[in-house]
């Protein structure tokens, strides 16, 4: 039960709010003229008499307090709570369920709350309608009773502040900053703890300032970091673990340990760093956290085994994902999809990040300055977080679509704000890139560009699938499939042996051992097929593939191979003359064909092109035109039973297949 204390008029000078938090526990908010002090107290009442004498102890411990403004606060508390315990005695009310959450903004439609320590003593900062922050003890609804963590509680470093002035202060420092130079202020941490590739260094710190923001977003990318013992993957993780939104280092955890961390109460609770995260892709339900839990809206549902009942799950943070091999293609290709991988090498940074967030003073002198340069920064994004949490963020055009706009367009968006300035709760408006200063400048070029380098290594590894290896497979047969030729599983089988590297054993006629993608199966290659828009249908001595042209197109477009052409195919079904199904008639429809121009490139925004490198394009443009424009007339044609002559239902036409195909239709019976 929670109940706030009336405190009378004669002790309205000293304090702010007594309130009963739990069965022992009394939080004590003083005024200012205890510099607004909140102390959280012991209390049982059913041992009322030592309860006063620990509360003496702590306020006299914590605070030099004049006694006759104690004698008010003990006058109080023990009115009011006698009265309390009465009421207890002669009335049962409702239990409210009590959830600890790190922070809460009512699914981003209210008011940020965030958790943090002030002088030790947990509580919501939250900012006011004066633009200073307030500290509240707890968040009440009606069904249950939010509380901020303990201490002993928190998963990750917690956000201390030695009081409300101090993050006060920190308002004021945040007026002085806008995105981009909060970047710049990361990435020179960043550039001194890590040795890596320039691109690495600034992925990451793209990751840890967008991690202030993610849940301001529906989507979020993660990032993959892979490479041998000794190249500073750890080291990359305790970076983040340090400095981005309530960083969570976990070795090899399982679903229980994330669902518990990510909680039922609102998604983004976390940035979840997965160390030695090797076999990650061998447990089924941590593949489908990864999945799903890019996009903010997605919920796992798990039975709690306790209660028996159905309970929803958040899955939705950033995610950083560090092991020595990449997780395995086949069993993770969607968590894959998701992620932007990097490779770390051996390195010599300036400091060792270990010994830095080492608070004893056991190194250098100049690593205490960097470690408080450190805390500083943190406490600065933290503020900056609260400050800017409501702003309006505009859309922007990116140029590119599917799902490297959900991983890139929502860090572009946040980049391109301007939170510099006056303190602004209303609207702000995008960054003019004709107005920006030259450094300004400069840094948003530098993020556009390392978007452009994580894609375009996102496309080279999903050139290297077993997919995009079978496509143009598939479109070569599609075309043949299209001229009324019959295409066979054991075509498809025939011309992947001859097309993928590798050796083939007759003994072993139902598997094919290939240089890149190890031993495929040929029951196995039925599924992957019909991923990309191609059905079997079995028929006696065979079975027959279908092409369904307009799904193989827009695979096509998301493997990125490079038709550069505007195709529109037709799939011929079977039908009798009287537009009935029958085995001795078949009929070839013009079915609305996709019109999908298949993109080599990307724009982001007005400022910076990512375009990914020129490829050899599988089959001349005019060719393939000219092969599937043939069927123009094709959608009135029918067979007749099994002979060689087809005739055109609309107009009386009939021939054989090659005239018919291009007869001179005009939609009346001719003479």
């Amino acid at each position: 039960m929670i109940v706030n204390i009336p405190i009378p008029e004669e002790a309205k000078d000293v304090v702010n709010s007594i309130i009963i938090i739990n069965s022992n526990t009394i939080q004590l908010k003083l005024s200012g003229k205890y510099n607004n002090k909140v102390l959280n107290l012991p209390f049982n009442s059913k041992d009322f008499g030592k309860s006063l004498e620990r509360i003496e102890k702590k306020v006299k411990e914590k605070l030099t307090i004049d006694i006759h403004d104690y004698n008010k606060i003990e006058d109080t508390i023990c009115t009011e709570i006698t009265k309390l315990i009465d009421k207890e005695n002669n009335e049962i009310e409702p239990l409210k369920s009590r959830v600890t959450v790190n922070k809460y903004s009512n699914d981003r439609k209210g008011e940020l709350y965030e958790a943090v320590l002030v002088d030790k003593e947990p509580s919501f900062a939250m900012i006011n309608e004066n633009k200073t922050f307030e500290l509240v003890p707890f968040i009440d609804e009606k069904t249950r009773t939010l509380l901020p963590p303990s201490q002993e509680e928190y998963l990750h470093i917690p956000y201390e502040f030695e009081s409300v002035d101090e993050l006060d202060t920190y308002i004021k420092k945040c007026e002085t900053e806008g995105i981009l130079s909060m970047y710049r202020r990361v990435k020179s941490i960043v550039s001194k703890c890590i040795d890596q590739d320039e691109t690495v260094i600034n992925l990451i710190s793209i990751d840890i300032v967008f991690s202030y923001f993610q849940d301001r977003f529906n989507t979020v990318h993660y990032t993959g970091v892979f490479g041998d013992n000794g190249t500073g993957k750890s080291s990359i993780g305790d970076v983040v673990e340090v400095l981005a939104y309530r960083a969570m280092n976990t070795t090899d955890p399982t679903p229980a340990n994330i669902y518990r961390a990510l909680g039922k109460v609102e998604a983004g609770q976390h940035t979840m760093i997965i160390d030695e995260a090797e076999k990650v892709d061998q447990v089924p339900e941590m593949v489908a956290i990864f999945k799903s839990g890019y996009a903010y809206s997605k919920k796992i549902n798990r039975v709690n085994p306790n209660s028996g009942i159905s309970e929803k799950y958040y899955a939705f943070c950033q995610k950083m994902i560090i092991g020595e091999r990449p997780l395995g293609q086949n069993i993770a290709k969607g968590v894959l999809d998701r992620t932007f991988s990097i490779t770390t090498y051996p390195g010599k940074p300036v400091y060792d990040i270990k010994e830095i967030i080492n608070p004893t003073n056991t190194g250098k002198a100049e690593y205490k300055t960097v470690y408080e340069e450190i805390m500083d920064l943190r406490k600065m994004l933290f503020v900056y977080r609260i400050r800017n949490f409501r702003s309006t963020i505009p859309d922007i055009d990116i140029g590119i679509g599917r799902r490297n706009k959900e991983l890139v367009k929502p860090y572009l968006q946040l980049f391109s704000c301007s939170f510099k300035g006056e303190f602004n709760l209303v609207c702000i408006d995008c960054i003019n890139p004709d107005t920006l200063s030259d450094i300004d400048r400069t840094t948003l070029q530098e993020i556009k560009n390392t978007f452009k380098i994580l894609v375009d290594a996102k496309h080279v590894r999903r050139e290297a699938t077993i997919e995009a290896k079978l496509l143009p497979i598939i479109i070569e047969l599609a075309i043949e499939y299209h001229k009324g030729k019959t295409i066979t599983y054991s075509d498809l089988w025939n011309v992947i042996k001859v097309k993928f590297r590798g050796y083939y054993d007759e003994r072993r006629p139902n598997e094919y051992h290939t240089e890149d993608f190890g031993i495929i199966y040929r029951n196995t290659i039925s599924n992957v097929i019909q991923k990309l828009g191609v059905e079997t249908r079995h028929r006696r001595n065979s079975t027959e593939l279908l092409f369904h042209m307009d799904n193989i197109i827009r695979t096509v477009v998301q493997y990125n191979i490079p038709v550069q052409s505007t195709l529109t195919f037709d799939s011929p079904p079977i039908a009798d003359s009287s537009g009935e199904d029958c085995e001795c008639c078949e009929r070839s429809t013009d079915a609305p064909g996709i019109n999908t121009k298949l993109e080599s490139s990307m724009d982001i925004d007005n400022v910076s092109n990512i375009s990914t490198s020129d490829r050899q394009v599988i089959s001349d443009d005019n060719e393939i035109k000219n092969k599937i424009q043939e069927y123009k007339n094709y959608n009135n044609i029918y067979r007749s039973g099994k002979t060689d002559n087809w005739y055109c239902k609309k107009c009386k036409y009939y021939g054989d297949i090659w005239f018919m195909k291009t007869h001179p239709c005009k939609g009346v019976a001719a003479s």
